[in-house]
């Protein structure tokens, strides 16, 4: 008799337990891919318009799930909202003739934006071109043969471009490889055989970066920390301080 009362109280869990489970098989279609915090959405499915192939509109996080093949007159992906987290997941945007740039996100409303993990390859314009407010991240992205900056960041503050490299972008000498606006952090990059300057960061922190061969200068950092860089040779850099560097 003791003991029939904990029998029957599990029962009773177990019973409840397994009618509030739901049903062990998934119902039909494709398991959308999930984040650590959400599902992510993949931007292979969405529309564009004229101006991209296609376009973010909504906070959150994205993905690539395959190449994307640029158009002539359009950019690969325009980024119209702030809060996105852009995961290129090791593909690559590729440009075409007559392309614009690879990654845009240019609006007012485009705060706290992060691109990372991928390349971006052969556009008419910029590979990245990011503009309007403050704190956006470019981390790990192989960015070459744009026809202009290879990654810019125009306007705000607050950004960070870190192990990146950016080889053989621009066609004249207002291009270049990195150019990023003040009060921000660029580490770990590479510039190289980039047409224009190599590295354009003034008032910026730029540590650990390696630029060379560029055409015009391998390091403009007016006013900036330039600390364990490697570079061939200095452009503007009136009011930097130099630390430590090869």
């Amino acid at each position: 008799m003791g003991g029939a009362l904990p029998i029957a109280v599990c029962c009773f869990l177990v019973h409840h337990w397994w009618l509030g489970a739901g049903e062990i098989d998934p119902p039909p279609g494709p398991i959308t891919a999930t984040g650590r915090f959400g599902p992510r959405i993949e931007v292979n499915q969405l529309p564009g318009d004229g101006i991209a192939t296609h376009i973010i509109t909504a906070p959150g996080s994205y993905y690539l799930s395959g190449n994307i093949a640029g158009e002539s007159g359009k950019s690969g992906i325009d980024i119209r909202s702030g809060n996105v987290t852009l995961d290129l997941n090791g593909f690559a945007l590729i440009g075409v003739a007559g392309s614009g740039s690879g990654i845009v996100g240019s609006l007012a409303t485009t705060e706290a934006i992060v691109i990372r993990n991928g390349t971006i390859d052969s556009w008419g314009d910029r590979g990245i071109s990011l503009g309007g407010t403050n704190i956006r991240r470019v981390d790990s992205v192989m960015v070459r043969n744009n026809g202009n900056y290879g990654i810019q960041i125009q306007g705000g503050f607050g950004h960070l471009i870190r192990n990146c490299t950016v080889i053989g972008n621009g066609q004249s000498v207002v291009s270049g490889g990195i150019f990023s606006s003040e009060n921000s952090l660029l580490i770990d990059c590479t510039a190289r055989e980039n047409v224009g300057i190599g590295i354009t960061a003034g008032f910026c922190n730029i540590t650990n970066c390696n630029s060379f061969a560029n055409t015009v200068s391998d390091i403009d950092g007016v006013s900036s920390l330039v600390r364990s860089c490697a570079f061939g040779v200095g452009g503007n850099l009136t009011g930097a301080s130099l630390i430590d560097n090869l």
